[in-house]
């Protein structure tokens, strides 16, 4: 806020170029006009606040859902939640760190033995 602030002040109240003063403070002259823009239009340079995102997948409900079937597809969690889609389900698991891969254990263990026959 600091530099926004004297950056803008030294354009607008000592009638220096917007080039001029981007080589000064080292900033670019898109971000000074940005600047310039918002504080005219709010008459405060501050950013807003970020809203926080509120997922629809929770990580408890999640949870629950596992334990109570560990074995589930994507699919199948997602049928759990209203409006459920497999991509929120993949990128929620994502966010928590948790893999679903499913591998069938019956044709490792046949490759396996095959290899060995030969």
């Amino acid at each position: 806020m600091d530099l926004r602030e004297r950056a803008v002040t030294y354009c607008l109240d000592e009638n220096h170029t917007q080039d001029e003063t981007a080589k000064v403070f080292g900033v670019s002259v898109s971000a000074l006009k940005r600047w310039i823009a918002k504080l005219r239009k709010t008459g405060s340079m501050a950013d807003k606040e970020r809203k926080r995102i509120k997922y629809k997948y929770g990580p408890e409900k999640i949870n629950e859902i596992i334990r109570e079937n560990p074995d589930a597809y994507l699919y199948e969690i997602a049928e759990r939640f209203e409006n459920g889609s497999v991509t929120g389900v993949k990128s929620a698991l994502d966010r928590m760190g948790i893999t679903r891969k499913k591998r069938p254990r019956d044709i490792e263990n046949e490759t396996k033995q095959s290899e060995k026959s030969i």
